[in-house]
């Protein structure tokens, strides 16, 4: 199983797709990493969604990556499926293509500065059959 990804800068529906729940982990906070926000994740096509995320702040160095991760499991990393964004933009989104059916897809933005890398707010969406 793949996906493909797509860079963008304009979603095309506004149709919902079925948000089941979207949570932050938020760990002790450090001022030296960045702050990434993951701001909507909307239905594009049947197995398709749209993810628009923000960099709120870059911490006290500058941004190496920033990007969005995805995984059919709990709590995506960089390690999981990913995309970065090679203009390192403040705001951007991210179309990701072939979704399996019938699953449920974690997704969250991250960005990565020379302290570390922190994560958005996971939002759960659920495929339709």
């Amino acid at each position: 199983m793949f996906a493909i990804v797509i860079f963008f800068s304009y979603c095309g529906k506004d149709e919902n797709p079925e948000i089941i729940d979207s949570y932050f982990f938020a760990a002790e906070i450090d001022n030296r990493l960045p702050k990434v926000i993951t701001v909507s994740v909307t239905e594009y096509t049947r197995y398709s969604v749209d993810i628009f995320c923000k960099l709120e702040s870059a911490g006290e160095s500058p941004i190496t990556a920033i990007g969005i991760c995805w995984s059919y499991e709990n709590n995506p990393t960089t390690d999981s499926n990913k995309y970065i964004d090679p203009e390192l933009s403040t705001d951007f989104g991210v179309r990701i293509n072939n979704l399996a059916p019938k699953s449920v897809l974690y997704i969250r933005a991250f960005a990565t500065n020379k302290f570390g890398t922190a994560y958005g707010i996971q939002f759960k969406y659920r495929t339709p059959n």
